[in-house]
């Protein structure tokens, strides 16, 4: 499975080391800026959608808006909370992953990453060999990216369904990773579509480099429940504005 999902081994452990050093950083330049407003996970989740968030239920919230004028970072003021999500359901073991997207990862990339975690957190998941094999097998004799793709989805989709309880994934900001950003998102929603296992899919967006609202009929969203799509804007302020 390794050598066809491309992913380095003791993923996650690696994903729980960097989370940590991204949450200071994030502090440094968000929270600790007394002149603008700051987000955090306790903040979120007593807003409105944060607790729409925590009840039952499958949803895609995808989160986007843009930093106050002025911040001089690439990072964006929404962050923390996708961090500091991962972060507390990684401690409390519960079944998720997390990918901080980047320039140099492509979907098919990430798809594997979070299959990866799935798997190494919980190798009972799949136990029979042949279910290794036929992915490997199907990728090997593939050329066609979508293809590919497809296969990823449905391999990521079952493994979700394996689970006996609520499956998380967070996606930090695929509008810097290379490839389509609304493939991303539409991807994600069919996974929240067709899984059996209720899932929870947080991702969040810098609207500077991704508008969502301006491109949200790029987003194949047709057969998807209003109530498991929320779109919100959250735009960072002034402190006190």
């Amino acid at each position: 499975m390794r050598a066809v999902l491309r992913v380095e081994p003791c993923l996650t452990e690696g994903i729980r080391k960097d989370l940590k050093k991204y949450r200071i950083l994030l502090r440094s330049q968000f929270a600790c800026d007394r002149r603008r407003e700051s987000l955090d996970l306790f903040k979120f989740q007593n807003t409105k959608i944060g607790k729409e968030w925590n009840s039952p239920g499958s949803m895609l919230l995808l989160l986007f808006g843009r930093n106050e004028i002025g911040v001089g970072t690439h990072h964006s003021w929404l962050s923390p909370v996708a961090v500091e999500l991962a972060e507390s359901l990684f401690d409390s073991g519960a079944p998720v992953a997390y990918e901080g997207c980047k320039q140099s990862r492509s979907l098919e990339v990430g798809l594997s990453r979070l299959i990866y975690q799935f798997l190494e957190r919980n190798p009972a998941l799949i136990r029979r060999a042949h279910d290794y094999k036929e992915i490997e097998s199907r990728l090997s004799r593939t050329a066609d990216g979508d293809e590919r793709l497809e296969i990823l989805r449905l391999a990521l989709l079952r493994i979700i369904d394996l689970h006996d309880q609520r499956v998380h994934i967070i996606l930090d900001r695929p509008d810097v990773c290379s490839g389509s950003c609304p493939q991303y998102i539409t991807t994600m929603l069919s996974l929240i579509q067709h899984a059996k296992t209720e899932l929870k899919i947080m991702i969040v967006q810098r609207s500077e480099l991704w508008d969502a609202e301006k491109h949200q009929r790029e987003i194949d969203a047709r057969e998807i429940d209003s109530k498991k799509f929320q779109r919100i804007c959250m735009n960072q302020k002034r402190a006190g504005g």
